[in-house]
């Protein structure tokens, strides 16, 4: 009479990390541009946040002082928001460091976003 050898040979062990490795690799690879696109709609959410705060600050007749935020540089382009006929407008452009190549400019009228 043979004895019964339970369990699994060198082999098919093998086979399954190898497609174990194979699957996770195609998954990363999908995850990548998601990340990505997780960025740029975090750039959006915070640059949108903060125009109301600065439309606000403007049409108060308050001066602008730029956001402090970590991973963005702001720079005032133009601001005219006392006492002159273009009283309450305001170009600030925003480089943004988690996405390279993405600026923004942020206007009293709306945000233009370049490579975001």
């Amino acid at each position: 009479m043979k004895s019964l050898q339970k369990g699994f040979t060198l082999i098919e062990l093998l086979v399954v990390i190898a497609i174990i490795g194979i699957l996770s690799a195609v998954v990363i690879t999908n995850i990548a541009p998601t990340r990505d696109n997780a960025r740029r709609a975090a750039v959006r959410a915070n640059l949108d946040g903060v125009l109301p705060d600065l439309l606000n600050t403007c049409l108060s007749g308050t001066a602008i002082t730029l956001p402090v935020m970590a991973g963005y540089t702001f720079g005032i382009n133009s601001q005219s928001c006392v006492g002159t006929a273009a009283a309450g407008t305001f170009m600030i452009t925003a480089s943004v460091t988690p996405v390279a190549g993405c600026t923004a400019v942020l206007r009293n009228t709306g945000i233009t976003y370049t490579g975001c």
